[in-house]
C-alpha cells in the first residue's frame, strides 16, 4: 500500500488544495511567549520566508488529520515550545484577489526527514510570499503587512494553543 512506504508517496497538485482543507503550522515560543494575552493571536505567527526559503512550512490536513499528528513533526514535540496554529485553504483563497493574488500551495512530502523527525506525508508549503521588504499592501486607506490580514481570517485559530510556564 502507497501510505506504508514514504519512497512511493507522490506530490499531489495545487487543486487538490480544497477550500474545507486545513492548513497546520507550528508557532515557536520564541514567537508567542512575548505576546500579552494567547488568545489573540499576533501577526508574527506566521513564519514568513526568510531569504533563500521557498515558502512557509505547513502540514495539509488532507494527510495530517489533526494537530497533534503536526505538533509530533516538530523537534520539540511540546506545546510548552510549540503551539500549532490552523487555517482553513478557503481563508487564503477568498482573500486572493485583493490581498494574496501571488499566494500558492505546494505538495512536499517529507520521506526522508531528518534523524530524529518522522516522515510526513502532510509537509506542504505555502509559496510566493513577496520579499520581506514588499510585505506591506495598501489595504482600504492604510498600508497593512500581510501577516495582520491573514491573522484576520475567521479560520486563523490555534489548533492547540500553547502552555506557557
Amino acid at each position: 500500500m502507497v501510505e506504508d512506504n514514504p519512497l512511493d508517496w507522490e506530490k499531489e497538485p495545487r487543486e487538490n488544495f480544497l477550500p474545507g482543507h486545513k492548513l497546520f503550522w507550528a508557532v515557536h515560543k520564541d514567537k508567542w511567549n512575548h505576546w500579552p494575552n494567547l488568545d489573540e493571536i499576533e501577526p508574527n505567527a506566521f513564519n514568513l520566508p526568510r531569504i533563500g526559503e521557498n515558502g512557509m512550512s505547513v502540514d495539509w490536513g488532507k494527510h495530517c488529520s489533526c494537530p497533534e499528528i503536526s505538533l509530533l513533526h516538530k523537534k520539540n514535540p511540546t506545546r510548552e515550545i510549540n503551539g500549532i496554529m490552523q487555517i482553513f485553504v478557503k481563508g487564503i483563497n477568498d482573500n486572493r484577489e485583493l490581498v494574496f493574488p501571488y499566494l500558492d500551495f505546494e505538495h512536499i512530502p517529507t520521506r526522508l526527514p531528518l534523524p530524529g523527525r518522522l516522515p510526513n506525508r502532510a509537509h506542504s508549503v505555502i509559496l510566493n510570499f513577496p520579499p520581506r521588504n514588499q510585505q506591506k499592501i495598501t489595504y482600504g486607506r492604510e498600508m497593512v503587512h500581510i501577516r495582520a490580514i491573514l491573522v484576520t481570517c475567521p479560520s486563523c485559530i490555534w489548533a492547540l494553543k500553547p502552555i506557557k510556564k
